[in-house]
């Protein structure tokens, strides 16, 4: 599903033929199995996937963040977080993270620009509802805002807005 999606235009197409030239072995692995994006945990197990950090969604996902939180940087790539009707168009984000494996980024920096783009697109739209309403603070919940994820996030929104916490409050799954 996600690979027949990319490439319903030309850029998407261009982009999976580059891929699979220089990453058969892995889009070869992923090629038939079937892969949907439910939630933003799962997009980053898909991106993990398609960028070979392990061989399901779970362990890749948690690579990712894994090579988030080891990053020894400040700054990492731009990751296009991009909403179609007013739900997030996770492709572009995919083939973003794509084309920046096929430039040669280090998968430590691209795992945490990925985290990094995802917490600053959070805040710009923390940004756009305290222009529709007086916004009281953010609440973050749920398991995905730990480690890395969460000091980026909070570190993005907390500039502007004070954010709440429930840490006494445990979530079973990771949604």
């Amino acid at each position: 599903e996600v690979f027949s999606e990319m490439r319903r235009d030309e850029t998407g197409k261009k982009l999976f033929e580059n891929y699979y030239k220089k990453y058969p072995n892995i889009v070869d692995k992923l090629i038939d199995k079937e892969i949907k994006v439910k939630n933003l945990y799962d997009l980053f197990g898909v991106i993990g996937l398609i960028l070979g950090f392990a061989d399901d969604i779970e362990s890749a996902r948690d690579k990712l963040i894994q090579n988030a939180n080891d990053a020894v940087t400040k700054k990492g790539p731009r990751i296009d977080y991009r909403f179609k009707d007013q739900k997030l168009d996770y492709i572009w984000s995919i083939r973003t993270a794509m084309s920046f494996k096929l430039a040669g980024v280090d998968e430590y920096l691209l795992s945490y620009g990925i985290i990094e783009s995802l917490a600053e697109k959070l805040s710009n739209i923390y940004d756009t509802l305290e222009k529709e309403q007086n916004l009281d603070g953010a609440l973050l919940i749920g398991d995905m805002f730990e480690g890395e994820f969460l000091s980026k996030v909070y570190g993005y929104i907390a500039k502007n807005y004070k954010v709440y916490l429930p840490r006494g409050m445990a979530i079973e799954c990771k949604n």
